[in-house]
């Protein structure tokens, strides 16, 4: 048939379907991993902490939560669960702790 052949020569997409935008439940606002030193840039952190909650975000902090981990488990599980990373570092940043060959907040990037 004519329309056969009509449609057999329209140009096909090998595109893959395109996904519908993603709607978060309230409950699974996007979580933001803020990494920094604990006391050195307090004041910075006290302000990421309000500026991502403004934004309606969860802010997520390596000292949040309890602590029955030990420290590296406890941030990276952190990490795998964030949607972004906001690192903030200033003069103590690159502290190795015994036994680590890199510092722990090069360890979270």
């Amino acid at each position: 048939m004519a329309t056969d052949s009509l449609l057999d020569a329209a140009p096909r997409s090998t595109a893959a379907p395109s996904l519908p935008a993603l709607i978060r439940t309230p409950d699974q606002r996007v979580r933001v991993f803020v990494s920094s030193t604990l006391d050195e840039l307090a004041p910075e952190r006290a302000a990421a902490r309000e500026a991502i909650s403004q934004l309606r975000l969860t802010p997520v902090f390596f000292e949040s939560g309890a602590r029955p981990y030990p420290p590296r488990e406890l941030y990276q599980a952190y990490l795998a669960q964030s949607d972004i990373f906001l690192g903030l570092y200033w003069q103590r940043y690159g502290w190795v702790a015994p036994g680590m060959q890199i510092s722990g907040l090069e360890d979270e990037y």
